[in-house]
């Protein structure tokens, strides 16, 4: 496109980059650190960062969302919990995040508007769409007022399989 430029880590630092600039072009870290990107920009584009290292976001996953820093809107995707996943169709509202890290962790809808996942509690929990939807937060494990299955019982929060303890009881533990 004839406004746009070759997306290089300088310039990606703190812009916005828009279609049809980002049609079949690769971003590099920092991309994401102040980046807005538009729809439908990320058709056939790879986002490497340090917030998305190797992640492939694929169309039409991105064909109407839009990303904003520091990773997935106003959510906190720890890396390297993202090092090789992919996010498909349709744009995380219902879609399953795969990698090393999130290799037993299942993500649904409406996942990722305003919750924080960190990755030790994703390398041995799968969540499930009634945690998501109160917009659920766990932290080694130890989960609050969402249903959880994996190694809970480690942490001492809840047996393996069973429902995750409730706001108030998490807030004592």
């Amino acid at each position: 496109h004839p406004a746009c430029r070759h997306a290089l880590s300088p310039c990606l630092s703190s812009c916005t980059l828009t279609s049809p600039c980002l049609s079949s072009c690769t971003l590099t870290s920092p991309c994401l650190s102040s980046c807005t990107l538009t729809s439908p920009c990320l058709s056939s584009c790879t986002l490497t960062s340090p917030c998305l290292s190797s992640c492939t976001l694929a169309s039409p996953c991105l064909s109407s969302c839009t990303l904003t820093s520091p990773c997935l809107s106003s959510c906190t995707l720890t890396s390297p919990c993202l090092s090789s996943c992919t996010l498909t169709s349709p744009c995380l509202s219902s879609c399953t995040l795969t990698s090393p890290c999130l290799s037993s962790c299942t993500l649904t809808s409406p996942c990722l508007s305003s919750c924080t996942l960190t990755s030790p509690c994703l390398s041995s929990c799968t969540l499930t769409s009634p945690c998501l939807s109160s917009c659920w937060r766990c932290t080694g494990c130890r989960c609050t007022g969402c249903r959880c299955t994996g190694s809970l019982a480690q942490a001492g929060v809840a047996q393996a399989g069973g429902e995750g303890i409730g706001r108030e009881q998490a807030q004592r533990s």
